[in-house]
């Protein structure tokens, strides 16, 4: 990931919080690829701006799997089972995932 696809990603992290949505989309455009990609972004719901959080990265975003994944997330990170800290989840999307998916 370049420095400006970085700043992108984290001015909308710092613009959705203040708004206190918890999830969101980000598109990137690249170069390489020519194309465009959907980045899909979950904070905890205490976010702050101030604190620094771990970053969890999943691709097949497009399933439910970003949802499922966010949700356990949001689950183990409760003071009742405080299993894993307080995180950031990105989801990268696929357009073709049989293809990009692969090995």
């Amino acid at each position: 990931m370049n420095r400006i696809t970085v700043i992108i990603i984290l001015t909308c992290i710092q613009i959705y919080s203040v708004f206190g949505q918890s999830d969101f989309d980000v598109n990137i455009k690249s170069k390489a690829l020519e194309d465009e990609w959907k980045i899909k972004i979950h904070l905890p719901q205490d976010y702050s701006e101030d604190k620094f959080y771990p970053v969890i990265y999943i691709t097949d975003a497009n399933s439910d799997n970003f949802e499922i994944a966010s949700n356990y997330i949001d689950m183990l990170s409760l003071p009742d089972y405080d299993v894993i800290p307080k995180c950031i989840l990105v989801g990268i999307t696929q357009k073709q995932r049989l293809t990009e998916l692969d090995p």
